[in-house]
């Protein structure tokens, strides 16, 4: 199973960190509230074993919002604190994603000067 479809989660430094696991809930009329959403995508990256929520933004994903994610009785992600008119997505992380930075570029090789 290939994972790298759902590979759509950045830190700060702009690397790939994470990938969605499910589709977003959109929360609308209250605020503040418990969520849970359905981890539907079975291509689970191994690398990713931390939970947490982003938000979508049409299709923008948010930096990881570092929330206390729980399992349901149907094993189903929940976390407490969801706002009105903001999407939610249940993704999983790289234990490391806060310090991970892109390789850095190799310095071009000079060309001799004839």
């Amino acid at each position: 199973t290939d994972c790298t479809a759902h590979r759509v989660v950045k830190n700060a430094a702009g690397v790939i960190v994470g990938q969605k696991v499910g589709s977003g809930l959109k929360v609308s009329g209250i605020s503040n509230v418990q969520i849970c959403v359905n981890p539907t995508v079975t291509q689970r990256c191994s690398e990713y074993t931390v939970k947490d929520f982003v938000e979508l933004s049409g299709a923008t994903y948010s930096l990881p919002l570092e929330t206390t994610v729980t399992t349901n009785a149907q094993g189903h992600y929940c976390f407490s604190g969801a706002v009105s008119g903001k999407t939610y997505v249940p993704v999983h992380l790289d234990p490391n994603w806060k310090t991970m930075t892109a390789a850095p570029t190799p310095a071009p090789t000079p060309v001799p000067t004839p």
